[in-house]
């Protein structure tokens, strides 16, 4: 998650540069995976993201198992 822009969608706001997401401003704990795959959806919103896409840039470098995505 190198990208420092704020993304906001509904009552949910990440940032990047502090690596958290909150809801109405609250702090919700999620995993560092889950907020670069988080960014990476919402980089690409309205747009189809394959499941190969989504293992080059989560998961770059790293051999894993199309579980991963569960």
């Amino acid at each position: 998650m190198d990208d420092s822009r704020r993304r906001r969608f509904g009552p949910f706001e990440l940032d990047p540069r502090e690596r958290e997401l909150r809801r109405d401003g609250v702090p919700v704990a999620v995993t560092a995976k889950s907020l670069a795959l988080l960014a990476r959806l919402l980089d690409d919103a309205g747009h189809l993201v394959t499941k190969d896409q989504l293992f080059a840039s989560v998961w770059a470098g790293t051999i894993v198992s199309d579980a991963a995505l569960s």
